[in-house]
């Protein structure tokens, strides 16, 4: 084995591809001088992207979309190796939803929508906002969860809008706030449906972690139809009966709180999609078979 001082054999990079990483990386002469490798988790910013952001012996996309706009950058040998997730750490919630409905202090009886995103322009909390009145009307007594972290003082100002609007239309009893949130797993366990409804897909990672954790419990999802976040979508159709969740239009609050209540009347629909999200995220982003993927391609370059 290695002393824990040696020189690494290879570098492997997993950063957004902006100038100025870029140009910070390409000044440390050891990665000239050893493999490298640069997974690129986010690639919908607006604008063309550009060959000068890659210089790595090895580009990794994460997700279809991200291949072809490296691909069309003029970078030819991309792979696409997806994210991964431990699959089996949370498969356990599909059968626990009572458990966390009653240790969140929310009502068992009652259907429970989970918001795992952020306050601000084109980030879907607005949209859900205003989709809420037409699901209450025709639900009753769901429980929303909002789990969005306050990162800057407009994200707080941001909040406390959404809340005095809830409040005006009365639905503030109904509505649940959380900021930071350590550990998904309870707001997951209690859901039964996970929505996001964004607008845009700028400064995101291409296959949301928390869509794929939700997937992983059997919960059905409700997204925009914008990508590459909507693969989750359009390529699990292709090996499954039912696609694990439903898309809608980006900035469609009609459309978003019809998909909704779709879902709410059938149960069985919504297990449904949540048994193809499972066997989704088993086949396509397993953690294990992610790092075999790796291990393969470290393997390749070392030899």
């Amino acid at each position: 084995s290695k002393r824990p001082d040696a020189p690494p054999d290879l570098y492997h990079l997993v950063y957004r591809p902006l100038h100025l990483s870029t140009w910070m990386s390409r000044l440390l002469p050891d990665f000239r001088r050893r493999p490298t490798i640069q997974t690129i988790p986010a690639t919908a910013d607006e604008g063309p992207m550009q060959a000068n952001l890659f210089f790595a012996d090895q580009i990794v996309a994460q997700s279809e979309y991200g291949l072809q706009r490296i691909q069309r950058a003029g970078i030819t040998d991309v792979l696409r190796i997806p994210p991964g997730i431990a699959t089996n750490e949370w498969s356990s919630l599909a059968h626990q939803q009572e458990y966390w409905k009653n240790r969140l202090q929310l009502d068992p009886r009652r259907p429970v929508l989970l918001f795992p995103g952020h306050y601000g322009s084109g980030q879907g909390a607005d949209i859900l906002t205003a989709a809420l009145p037409d699901v209450l009307r025709m639900h009753p007594g769901t429980q929303v969860l909002f789990a969005c972290r306050l990162r800057t003082r407009e994200d707080r100002r941001l909040e406390i809008q959404t809340k005095k609007l809830l409040a005006s239309q009365g639905l503030a009893d109904y509505v649940h706030h959380y900021n930071t949130v350590t550990d998904m797993r309870p707001l997951i366990g209690a859901s039964d449906i996970v929505l996001l409804p964004l607008q845009t897909m700028r400064d995101k990672v291409d296959i949301p972690i928390t869509l794929l954790e939700a997937m992983a419990a059997g919960k059905p999802f409700i997204i925009s139809d914008i990508p590459p976040m909507n693969e989750l979508v359009h390529r699990s159709e292709l090996e499954t009966d039912h696609p694990p969740g439903l898309h809608v239009q980006p900035g469609d609050h009609p459309g978003l709180s019809s998909a909704i209540n779709k879902l709410l009347d059938s149960p069985k629909l919504r297990r449904q999609m949540g048994d193809a999200g499972l066997k989704t995220v088993r086949s396509q982003y397993e953690i294990r078979s992610v790092a075999q993927r790796y291990k393969k391609l470290y393997n390749r370059l070392l030899t």
